[in-house]
């Protein structure tokens, strides 16, 4: 089943009307942006497309729900956007509710590794290879010591622990 028959089954459900459907595609030919649209799609999107438009679009369209989105938005390479918080890679500094703080490089680094896959349980393995890397040797705490400074500045409801697997960072 292609995306335009899968549209047409999903505005035949009456549980899915308040779903919004956006296509996503390389085809650009008129007709098959007239087909989307007639199959029920709220948007029509060609690729290529640049990030910040496609955010854009997608925002535009989550508006009509009236739920906020949550999702890491990419402002550009450096910035990420979650919610009340900004991850400045570039500076290595971090806005919450508008104020501006500098945190040291590895909890920066602990954070922007949770923030880049929202909801995704990182193990302490991932964690220890990804932040601090294969040749260091540090202690059994060292992660729960940087989660819990971390949790300190920017609050205690987005990083989450799941006793015996990891970590992972919610909205």
């Amino acid at each position: 089943m292609d995306g335009i028959a899968t549209c047409e089954e999903m505005r035949k459900m009456p549980a899915l009307d308040n779903t919004i459907i956006a296509f996503l595609t390389a085809r650009s030919e008129d007709y098959s942006q007239v087909a989307g649209f007639e199959a029920g799609a709220d948007d029509y999107i060609t690729k290529p497309v640049r990030p910040k438009v496609l955010v854009s679009r997608v925002k535009a369209l989550l508006k009509r729900t009236g739920e906020a989105p949550v999702i890491a938005v990419p402002v550009d390479d450096n910035t990420v956007n979650v919610g009340n918080l900004v991850i400045d890679k570039e500076k290595y500094l971090i806005r919450i509710n508008n104020i501006e703080m500098v945190l040291p490089r590895k909890e920066f680094e602990l954070l922007s590794l949770l923030v880049s896959k929202q909801g995704k349980v990182f193990t302490r393995e991932e964690i220890y290879h990804s932040v601090w890397g294969e040749n260091v040797v540090v202690g059994d705490r060292t992660i729960d010591v940087h989660i819990r400074k971390l949790r300190e500045k920017i609050g205690n409801d987005h990083i989450k622990t799941l006793k015996g697997i990891g970590y992972k960072f919610v909205e």
